[in-house]
């Protein structure tokens, strides 16, 4: 189990901002900013290849799903088991769609576990978009 030593972490932070000297001069606010998405109002949705993780000297390959909302950066990575449509379908209902709004649209590639006939109910009953995208290299990516 690892543990943070929060009064190490908090002496290096006193120490290291007292002394900082902040010129008036250098402080401005930036300009304020145009949203270019909505939050949540897309969602790019992917798997991500296997990862391999070594904890307590056991090499773990774990599978995960991401959902990703480009406005906010919010990237969600969800544990799943198998790469079938039931399964990454259920998983996306119930991690995603139960805990934040339904997004307008859905973008995701072409692969069989967001094509299969699982996944595409589960965004057709709200009303869901379904947005298939044909490229090399996904939006929805998350490394983890």
């Amino acid at each position: 189990m690892l543990c943070f030593d929060w009064r190490r972490w908090s002496i290096f932070i006193h120490a290291t901002f007292t002394n900082a000297i902040i010129c008036p001069a250098e402080v401005r606010e930036l300009p304020p900013k145009e949203a270019e998405f909505i939050p949540f109002d897309d969602k790019y949705v992917d798997l991500v290849r296997p990862r391999s993780v070594t904890f307590n000297r056991q090499s773990i390959e774990f599978h995960a799903l991401t959902a990703v909302d480009p406005a906010t950066g919010l990237a969600k990575p969800i544990h799943i088991h198998k790469k079938v449509s039931a399964h990454v379908s259920m998983k996306f209902e119930n991690k995603w769609l139960t805990y934040y709004s339904y997004p307008p649209c859905c973008i995701h590639d072409n692969k069989t576990e967001f094509t299969g006939s699982k996944f595409q109910p589960i965004l057709q009953v709200p009303g869901i978009s379904d947005v298939p995208m044909m490229v090399k290299k996904s939006l929805g990516k998350c490394h983890l």
